[in-house]
């Protein structure tokens, strides 16, 4: 190997030759950045490159570039290394990969890591975009989910990044699990399709979007929190493309969902709450109702969805988690937008967006406020005061007429 090596280098063979001699000998090693890929400018950010313990070299690549950016020799006993950038600003924008060598072997290249830089100290938009303007700071976009922020696995999800218009290049980041980027270029407000969802879906969310004539971006819209709700299916055959589902000695377990993971849940972890109303599931506006939600394992959080609606549910966090436990939402006052169908969901601080399976949907009713006639009433009111009346005309003619009598009669 080492003769092959020295004759690749007598024959002028440039590095990103030798890479693609080489590629596919070794496992491509994983890339990521630390704090995370969307930078602002000044900041600092690391990007790693983890590989195997026999590696000699770290190598970070531009994306698709054969020359190397820089290469960093790992230190004893550690199976990655850290590339920094001091103080990020738009020349360092774009796409890497790394590598590792072990001898004269080098490895595959990792996926391409997008780095991006960000703003967010300016919430102003700037109408005038010039392709110097590496200090521009756009103001941020809105993140939105159809149908909705909760969603049950399996059914299909799109995140929408709406912005003003103008800008063409959108990023959507995933805050917290696996490292999701997906950028899309030449659309307003794009929609990001993430369906049909699986347990690792659920997250939190941010977009960003830029101008192709700017190397920035805008600052991070508001978080959005994805909430995925088990809706367990136990199947005999697997479905292609579909999440599979079985029990294994008292344990759930979804093999389907990524191919590297296996996600176990606790047998009885996520049974589905049961849901109540207090008084009672129908109420005049201007009243008060307590929806009830109870669980009879374990659980810390519990979360109120009315079905079709675009918020997100109201949470709940219990201090005390010991089973059976209940949560109160109380609806105060009661007007006619509260009308609709509901239901509850449990979940655990430890998996905070994998809720439990849904309640038993409960309609709340809510009646118009209806005012009091009191037609009636003042028409009964207004006869006995005429009766009144009349019986003391009558006995006021009377006394009239008996003082009269004697009057007349003296005259006479």
């Amino acid at each position: 190997m080492t003769l092959t090596f020295i004759a690749l280098l007598c024959l002028g063979l440039r590095w990103g030759s030798w890479d693609q001699v080489w590629a596919g000998v070794l496992p491509k090693p994983s890339i990521w950045t630390d704090p995370g890929p969307m930078v602002t400018k000044g900041s600092s950010v690391t990007i790693w490159c983890q590989g195997s313990l026999q590696a000699d070299a770290y190598i970070l690549y531009r994306h698709r570039g054969s020359q190397p950016l820089n290469r960093r020799i790992p230190q004893d006993s550690s199976n990655k290394t850290g590339f920094l950038i001091q103080s990020m600003s738009s020349e360092y924008t774009g796409l890497y990969q790394c590598a590792y060598s072990t001898g004269e072997r080098l490895s595959e290249r990792s996926e391409p890591l997008l780095l991006v830089l960000t703003g967010k100290e300016n919430p102003r938009l700037l109408s005038t975009v010039h392709s110097s303007t590496e200090h521009c700071v756009y103001r941020e976009p809105l993140l939105l989910a159809k149908p909705g922020p909760l969603v049950l696995l399996g059914d299909s999800l799109t995140l929408q990044c709406h912005s003003e218009p103008g800008f063409d290049r959108f990023t959507l980041t995933k805050d917290e699990g696996p490292t999701l980027h997906q950028s899309l270029h030449g659309q307003h407000s794009p929609n990001f399709p993430l369906g049909p969802v699986n347990l690792f879906h659920g997250g939190q969310y941010r977009c960003y979007s830029g101008h192709n004539l700017s190397y920035g971006w805008s600052a991070p819209s508001a978080s959005l929190d994805i909430l995925i709700a088990e809706e367990l299916r136990e199947v005999t055959d697997s479905v292609p493309g579909e999440d599979t589902w079985s029990l294994s000695s008292g344990t759930r377990v979804c093999r389907e969902c990524d191919p590297n993971i296996t996600v176990l849940l606790s047998p009885g972890m996520y049974r589905k709450p049961s849901l109540s109303a207090q008084p009672g599931p129908s109420a005049p506006c201007g009243a008060n109702v307590t929806l009830q939600c109870r669980s009879e394992v374990r659980a810390d959080t519990f979360h109120l969805h009315r079905e079709g609606s675009l918020d997100p549910p109201q949470q709940l966090h219990l201090q005390d988690t010991a089973a059976p436990s209940q949560a109160n939402f109380t609806i105060s006052p009661v007007t006619s937008g509260h009308h609709g169908t509901y239901r509850c969901y449990s979940s655990h601080s430890s998996s905070p967006f994998l809720l439990s399976q849904p309640s038993d949907p409960l309609e709340l009713l809510v009646s118009a406020y209806q005012p009091q006639d009191y037609t009636v009433g003042n028409l009964i009111r207004l006869g006995v005061s005429g009766l009144i009346l009349m019986v003391l005309g009558v006995l006021l003619c009377e006394a009239w007429h008996s003082w009269r009598r004697p009057h007349v009669a003296a005259r006479s």
